[in-house]
């Protein structure tokens, strides 16, 4: 389990043109990046998403309370990640990056695909999205883009935006 909070990768994404909303968002695909390149978590906490692609970090009480020391800093290859994840999706609007990440959940969670636009809108359904299924997915994204995992530990910039139609 990784040491580092989710409020350091936050504080890490947040730039001029980000709101925590969108460094949220890309915290949720950096763990997943994180996850498929590496085999571990970016940072300790829990994932829960909505079906409309909003995203809520939470670092749990326990690990909070164990931690009483300072906060650990990235590693460089997490920084690294983190860096061209944030350019990467900043070309995205909020509303783009959102429905992204939106259909990535719905693909990692085909019960959110039947949920309804008007359900989605109301806020129905959070769910927390376990480590296995994210890392799952972002490594058939891996597998999908053709990529192999040599130095720099870093994804093509052509496989971030990889969603084909199917959960791979």
């Amino acid at each position: 389990m990784s040491t580092v909070l989710p409020d350091v990768v936050m504080a890490h994404l947040y730039c001029e043109r980000g709101s925590a909303r969108r460094a949220a968002m890309v915290a949720f695909l950096a763990q997943g990046w994180h996850m498929a390149l590496f085999g571990t978590p970016l940072f300790a906490g829990k994932i829960y998403v909505r079906p409309d692609g909003q995203i809520r970090i939470i670092t749990p009480d326990s690990y909070a309370e164990e931690s009483a020391g300072p906060a650990p800093m990235l590693e460089a290859q997490s920084a690294e990640l983190l860096d061209m994840l944030r350019a990467h999706y900043h070309k995205f609007s909020e509303a783009e990056l959102q429905a992204f990440v939106a259909t990535e959940i719905c693909l990692m969670e085909p019960v959110f695909a039947r949920i309804s636009v008007l359900q989605r809108q109301l806020g129905e359904g959070v769910r927390e999205i376990s480590e296995q299924s994210l890392k799952a997915r972002f490594m058939a994204k891996l597998d999908a883009g053709g990529a192999l995992c040599t130095a720099p530990h870093v994804p093509e910039i052509d496989m971030l935006d990889i969603l084909p139609a199917s959960r791979l």
